[in-house]
């Protein structure tokens, strides 16, 4: 009866020492790398992707040129409650290229909207648009 308990505990701690390698395939782990990709780690939140690509920015601060909004959310740094801050993309700089952002905003240049679009990321109703480089 006893065994299984101390069974549990060395297997949980032989998990814990393997760390994240233990997820990565056996290649992987033969070459040193990760079994995820890297995230970018701002105070307590680490941020679920590539921050070359997307950011936070407050509300109350200018969206940077060739950036555009994508969603909204809170975030402890930024004044107010609620929604106060912006989740903000980088615009591809190539033909085709697709992209959903949030309505509140015009299009850019060189963009056209291919469709509205309902995005849990803006707010609620129809509140996005597809757009595509030309």
């Amino acid at each position: 009866m006893r065994q299984q308990p101390m069974a549990i505990l060395i297997l949980s701690l032989l998990i814990f020492a393997l760390g994240q390698n233990a997820m990565a395939g056996p290649r992987a782990r033969a070459a040193g790398y990760p079994g995820y990709p890297p995230k970018k780690a701002i105070g307590a939140w680490t941020l679920p992707y590539n921050d070359q690509e997307k950011m936070f920015i407050c509300m109350n601060r200018p969206v940077p040129p060739n950036w555009i909004i994508v969603g909204v959310r809170h975030n402890v740094n930024c004044n107010g409650l609620g929604t106060n801050a912006w989740i903000i993309e980088r615009l591809p700089n190539y033909p085709g290229a697709d992209i959903i952002i949030c309505a509140n905003q015009p299009v850019p240049p060189g963009w056209v909207v291919i469709e509205t679009v309902h995005t849990a990321y803006c707010g609620h109703g129809v509140n996005g648009l597809r757009i595509r480089k030309q």
